[in-house]
């Protein structure tokens, strides 16, 4: 009997805190195109229903409980390639498993746009400093020249805790949903979504003139090239309800803004940089390699080294 209820317990810890993408069909459609962040924290990961291969950039770190990995700034990314991986089409839902450390002025959490304030084109789900938002340009809005309409959560960001947000578009209404529940909708677009020329990005934004990193983990990203009805999306969230119990936190401090050079002088210059935590800082230079001088900085979040 205590083998019997070990094996029960260590089941439903597999469900709550791996990747299954194996729901009853009944219930739950099968995504187009799914990545499971397993602690795989560099090379390809495998689009476990579909082509599109995702690949790790900068050095995010591999986490457990649940298998995540953890984004923090910098070059830290993941690139989605292969045959026609675009976002484009009369209907799409995008949806993850994420635990946003930071808000952003703006921020990626999956999606492939170009928001310029004239010729916007695409789809985003992300977030900012207040909340989940959705972001997208249809072409059947009668304005040449692809205004986006944003979406954002009722709920905020609810930093550190792991949340499920997912977003939808049938062609007609944008929905948002943050942990299974509807918090913001728009007919505003309507038509197919203007195809974006920007890299499709997980834990990431970025279009043709800007670069915003991702601050904190991510569990888990799906493409439904279809709009899931509110009902689905809350059934995609009980799926793995268990998440929201993990408590997992961030590793290490990462850099807020990184290392950038300022006071250019004949024989001098400075370096500086803000971290998400108090930490010491070096900094070590020469002509060449392995550098044979070295400049430290106590312990702080704002930084700088002469």
């Amino acid at each position: 009997m205590r083998f019997f209820s070990a094996a029960i317990t260590l089941a439903a810890l597999f469900f709550g805190f791996f990747c299954l993408f194996f729901a009853n069909q009944t219930q739950l459609r099968k995504p187009n195109h799914a990545w499971c962040f397993d602690g795989k924290a560099k090379g390809t990961l495998e689009d476990l229903h579909g082509d599109w291969v995702a690949t790790v950039q900068g050095a995010p770190m591999a986490s457990s409980a649940p298998d995540s990995l953890q984004f923090r700034g910098g070059s830290d990314s993941v690139v989605v390639g292969g045959r026609g991986s675009r976002l484009k089409g009369n209907a799409i839902t995008l949806a993850a498993w994420v635990r946003v450390d930071a808000g952003a002025r703006k921020g990626g959490i999956i999606g492939q746009i170009q928001d310029n304030r004239y010729g916007g084109k695409g789809v985003s789900l992300g977030y900012d400093v207040a909340g989940f938002r959705m972001g997208l340009a249809g072409q059947g809005t009668g304005q040449n020249d692809g205004t986006i309409t944003w979406l954002r959560s009722t709920s905020g960001l609810n930093p550190g805790k792991w949340t499920h947000v997912a977003a939808t578009y049938d062609g007609t209404t944008m929905r948002l949903f943050v942990d299974g529940a509807q918090e913001a909708s728009s007919t505003a677009q309507s038509g197919p979504i203007i195809p974006a020329s920007a890299p499709m990005l997980i834990g990431g934004y970025a279009d043709d003139d800007e670069r915003v990193p991702f601050i904190g983990a991510i569990h888990s990203s799906e493409v439904y090239e279809a709009a899931l009805d509110p009902a689905e999306i809350q059934r995609l969230f009980e799926q793995k309800k268990s998440l929201k119990s993990a408590v997992t936190a961030p590793q290490a401090a990462w850099f807020v803004v990184a290392p950038y050079l300022q006071y250019p002088t004949g024989d001098s210059i400075v370096i500086s940089w803000e971290t998400s935590k108090e930490a010491p800082g070096r900094v070590e230079y020469g002509t060449g390699v392995p550098f044979k001088d070295k400049v430290a900085v106590n312990p702080g979040t704002m930084q700088a080294a002469k």
